[in-house]
């Protein structure tokens, strides 16, 4: 349902149950209204959105294969929903993580997926874009590709059943997600599409396997591209 209404200033202070006073009128009438509701008046268009693109919780997520734009693909894992650290499964022979959860952040980019606007997906060319497939333990396999526009990143989400009993989930993110990209944070992106190299440790740099220095015990380095 879509109304226009133009909405002043709220008056006095919320009653016991929140509610606020606000003056209303439609646009094609002088008459204004004094109104009592929950109504909180948003300068963003973005801010009216549902940005709920979809929910997965952590204990689904069972894995990741991820297509970057720079480097080689490759693939996270966890053994079971019990497991706290998701491994690297293609990890380079010689190599090892820069800590033991670094692909943590990347496995479960999925989580709190959303966004800072939407559009037609039909504005942006997805065909060769890199990207993350975000497996389940049931299932699912949900398909992240990424475009550039100009300094712009915008994402198409869509879904694909491993069995025929997520069939109706995968359905369901389809719909609701088919004809339209969402512009996400940079934070994301890199959190999506991080290189491989930035989760492994430098062959050359002594303690491979160590957590970063100056970290306390129990806390965990930030994933790719987020600051601390």
């Amino acid at each position: 349902m879509l109304a226009d209404l133009l909405i002043g200033q709220a008056q006095g202070t919320p009653d016991e149950l929140g509610r606020s006073l606000l003056y209303v009128r439609r646009p094609d009438q002088n008459q204004a209204w004094l109104a009592r509701g929950y109504l909180t008046p948003k300068a963003a268009v973005a801010d009216w959105l549902d940005k709920n693109v979809i929910a997965i919780a952590r204990d689904r997520l069972k894995g990741a294969v991820v297509n970057p734009p720079m480097g080689p693909s490759y693939t996270l894992s966890r053994d079971s929903k019990e497991a706290m650290d998701f491994k690297m499964v293609d990890l380079p022979r010689g190599r090892e993580l820069s800590f033991e959860g670094s692909p943590d952040g990347v496995a479960s980019a999925i989580i709190g997926f959303s966004f800072d606007d939407v559009a037609k997906a039909n504005q942006f060319d997805f065909a060769m874009a890199p990207q993350s497939v975000f497996n389940t333990f049931d299932g699912l396999n949900v398909t992240v590709k990424i475009a550039s526009k100009g300094m712009e990143r915008w994402a198409s989400v869509s879904a694909q059943a491993g069995n025929p009993m997520m069939q109706a989930e995968a359905d369901a993110i389809n719909a609701r997600n088919k004809d339209w990209a969402y512009k996400l944070p940079e934070m994301k992106v890199n959190q999506i599409l991080a290189p491989r190299e930035t989760l492994l440790r430098p062959a050359d740099e002594p303690g491979a396997g160590k957590a970063p220095a100056g970290l306390p015990p129990g806390l965990r380095a930030p994933p790719p591209g987020v600051r601390p």
